[in-house]
């Protein structure tokens, strides 16, 4: 369960929305670096987007290249306006805007993304660090079909996916990374959700739901996008500077200031480079100064005591100038203890009051710090995430569909803290009001009497007795490369086994031949967009051809039986 053993198999098709992703929109609309907040003609935008690698707590890198190679092998320029550090880890639903930048008409073949080598570093989930050696620094990935950018009016999406499970070979005694990844191309249709951005206002108007930003992609405001436009819908979260939601609308715009207001925008970056709201807190009033916030610390409590907590640490938000070194001259501890007292102000995700008795140990948190000296840190402010979550493997299904026994992983915090004896110690699952989905881009729901023994699954709520009351239990697909071998039109086929890793479940062996049923919602890609195209390229193969698959999916009660929720076509 908790892949200490991550293997990097390569081949000529990766998965495109695979462990971590990097979002690539281009785009030719006009007024980028004005207040319309459209992408400038020849100029794109770019984002990063991930999902998690079960044994990592983090993975940091900074990107310090972004080309496109023309059909003569001939790159652009950098697209990146500079060096940008990633926790890619922290990116399961959302993409973080990375940067806008110009970029020549042209027919290319590739991206190639580099990587600075010094800094790629991971931590364990009990904090540890990592030792990761990188192989190659450098990732370029064919664009199929090729990428044209034939005039300033043309609008092109390509999302450029770096897989951090076929990236990374080892355990955690030290791993290698080497990048691998896919591409992929749209017409920009589709909005793109966006983790956050921030930036200072410069105009904004209620009656049009509209305001104007200077945009930068980081808390301590070195990044910048541009200006940027950001729609306000009327159900969007509005959240005050204490981190509680304002009583109304207006009260959020009477307490904007123009050239001062600092706020932090979560959202979707639309086709026109737009960013439409979903929710906008406010950081300070003074353009991002406010010494009461020096520094923003994420990370995930390992445990609680009277007027403390410690927590793991994910990523220095804001203020790694100051925080990094009084680490670093800590020896880069695992965990630093967080205090708090009446001052402190808590609340919740969605601007509800929240009090340090809801700190609970694997809980997320975001800690903001007016100074960073020495240990205990003292908290301002703690956002407390709604939840903690733990990863876990299921070891009894007889309860479903109300329930399921697990086995939480060794280096939860639950286990670390001494709450769960051991990682072999029987911990109930009620699921009587839990949402129960597959783990990927578009998060499925499947039935609770669908899950099986062995399945690895993140299980979100309070325990209590060993006991977790959840709110939202996630299951982690299996993965499979493989060839098909033969069709049962209109929703199933049978495939051979190349590589598989992740558990389908116990019924789910690593030898083969397996019977593949598609879910009637399954998402494909590559080279087929539905069942009746990807059953008409089996029927078509030419001689030596084969049609090779990469699915991520569940196992049923039925030995080597498999539900495919995501399949990736290619002819070979």
């Amino acid at each position: 369960m908790q892949d200490q053993q991550i293997k990097c198999r390569k081949s000529r098709s990766l998965s495109r929305l695979a462990a971590v992703a990097i979002a690539l929109t281009f785009a030719s609309c006009s007024g980028g670096s004005g207040g319309s907040g459209a992408i400038a003609s020849g100029s794109g935008s770019i984002l990063v987007k991930d999902a998690p690698v079960a044994s990592l707590l983090s993975f940091k890198a900074t990107v310090d290249e972004l080309r496109l190679v023309d059909l003569n092998g001939i790159a652009t320029a950098n697209l990146l306006s500079q060096s940008v550090p990633v926790e890619f880890l922290g990116l399961q639903k959302a993409g973080s805007w990375l940067s806008s930048a110009a970029f020549p008409l042209g027919t290319y073949a590739s991206a190639r993304i580099v990587f600075d080598p010094a800094s790629i570093a991971a931590r364990a989930k009990d904090g540890t660090v990592v030792p990761v050696v990188v192989t190659t620094p450098t990732m370029d990935l064919p664009f199929a079909p090729q990428l044209v950018i034939a005039s300033t009016a043309d609008y092109n999406r390509v999302l450029i996916d770096l897989d951090l499970l076929e990236s990374l070979e080892g355990n955690l005694a030290g791993m290698t990374f080497t990048p691998a990844g896919d591409t992929d191309t749209s017409d920009g249709s589709t909005d793109q959700a966006i983790d956050e951005i921030r930036g200072v206002v410069q105009s904004f108007s209620e009656l049009d739901g509209e305001i104007v930003i200077n945009a930068f992609v980081d808390s301590d405001l070195t990044v910048p996008l541009g200006m940027v436009t950001v729609d306000v819908p009327g159900g969007a979260s509005l959240i005050r500077e204490d981190g509680l939601v304002f009583a109304t609308p207006a009260n959020f715009y009477v307490a904007l200031q123009a050239g001062a207001t600092l706020i932090e925008v979560h959202g979707d970056l639309a086709a026109e480079g737009a960013v439409t709201a979903t929710k906008i807190e406010i950081e300070d009033q003074n353009s991002g100064a406010n010494v009461a916030l020096l520094v923003k610390v994420e990370g995930v409590v390992a445990s609680t005591a009277v007027g403390s907590f410690d927590i793991l640490v994910v990523e220095v938000e804001k203020g790694a100038s100051i925080a990094n070194p009084v680490l670093m001259g800590m020896g880069n501890p695992n965990a630093i203890t967080v205090s708090h007292d009446a001052m402190t102000r808590f609340f919740r995700e969605d601007g509800t009051a929240a009090a340090s008795t809801d700190i609970v140990v694997g809980q997320k948190v975001k800690v903001y710090l007016s100074d960073f000296i020495g240990s205990p840190f003292p908290a301002y402010r703690v956002r407390v995430h709604n939840a903690p979550a733990s990863d876990a493997t299921i070891v009894d299904v007889t309860g479903l569909p109300g329930s399921i026994i697990v086995h939480i992983d060794g280096d939860e915090p639950l286990v670390t803290s001494g709450m769960v004896a051991t990682n072999t110690t029987n911990v109930t699952v009620d699921l009587s009001g839990s949402q129960v989905s597959l783990k990927t881009h578009d998060a499925p729901g499947i039935l609770a009497a669908d899950l099986q023994v062995g399945m690895e699954v993140k299980v979100e709520g309070d325990l209590a007795a060993l006991t977790i009351t959840s709110t939202q239990l996630k299951v982690r697909p299996g993965r499979l490369r493989g060839n098909v071998s033969a069709i049962a039109p209109p929703l199933a086929f049978t495939a051979t086994l190349d590589d598989l890793k992740d558990p389908f479940g116990n019924n789910v062996d690593g030898i083969g031949p397996y019977s593949i049923v598609i879910d009637p919602s399954a998402e494909f890609k590559k080279d087929a967009a539905t069942p009746a195209e990807f059953m008409a390229l089996f029927n078509g193969l030419g001689a030596g051809e084969s049609l090779a698959i990469r699915i991520k999916g569940v196992g049923t009660a039925t030995p080597n039986e498999i539900i495919a929720h995501v399949i990736e076509v290619e002819v070979e």
